[in-house]
């Protein structure tokens, strides 16, 4: 029988043996850490009128785009007109990758009709839309909704006919703001969200679609309040 002595091996031989066959232990990767949404500053849309530009497609006859700093109003007079588009768009820059949260507050409201409170008026459906480039972020409609852009649901904001002892125009009925459910009162578009797909300008427009209209009518007229990027994340 041999001893571990007699083979001339002792056991700080083997010991340093041992540290060439030892098996190697791979470490292994830290895992990813996970990925956190962090704020980052949204872009200021514009206030000033110079820095919007508007456009109109109406044939034979226009419409009134008034910008005061603060609200958009579209309006448009009574007489037969063809379909008619309106848009007012300014210039951003956005970042590739980063979610912006947009809110604005919109309101209708008839057109002047000859039929008096209480009764049907007159008037045309309108509809709204913004756009953040090509892509649709919202869609709102006054009697008839449009054909749906792509991800959006288009929204009904009701003109308000309700004018007791509100008369103006030989006679005819006041025009009413509001949401739908009160004179006066804001419909708010809030948490829409836009990721941009690439860093650099791009356009905010809002567009403004009337349909046509016979003689004595007019198309439902819009108000848009405080256009904001309310936050952002990337």
């Amino acid at each position: 029988m041999t001893k571990l002595g007699d083979s001339g091996l002792n056991r700080r031989t083997l010991m340093r043996g041992a540290a060439w066959v030892a098996p190697v232990v791979a470490l292994s990767a830290p895992a990813p850490a996970l990925a956190v949404s962090m704020p980052c500053t949204p872009p200021t849309i514009s206030t000033s009128a110079s820095s919007w530009t508007t456009s109109q497609d109406c044939v034979n006859g226009g419409a009134a785009l008034g910008w005061d700093g603060t609200i958009f109003s579209m309006l448009r007079d009574a007489s037969p007109f063809t379909p008619c588009t309106v848009t007012s768009s300014t210039t951003i820059s956005l970042v590739a990758g980063q979610q912006y949260i947009f809110s604005a507050q919109v309101q209708t409201a008839p057109g002047y009709g000859a039929d008096g409170c209480g009764t049907t008026p007159p008037t045309q459906s309108s509809s709204f839309d913004i756009l953040l480039g090509t892509k649709t972020i919202w869609q709102g409609y006054t009697q008839d909704a449009q054909a749906a852009a792509a991800g959006v649901t288009p929204v009904q904001i009701e003109p308000i006919w309700d004018c007791p002892g509100s008369f103006e125009n030989g006679g005819n009925p006041m025009s009413q703001w509001g949401d739908g459910t009160t004179v006066g009162q804001w419909y708010t578009l809030t948490s829409i969200p836009f990721t941009a797909t690439t860093t650099g300008s791009i356009t905010l427009t809002f567009k403004f679609t009337m349909e046509e209209t016979q003689s004595g009518d007019n198309n439902d007229d819009w108000r848009v309040r405080l256009p904001v990027f309310s936050s952002c994340l990337k």
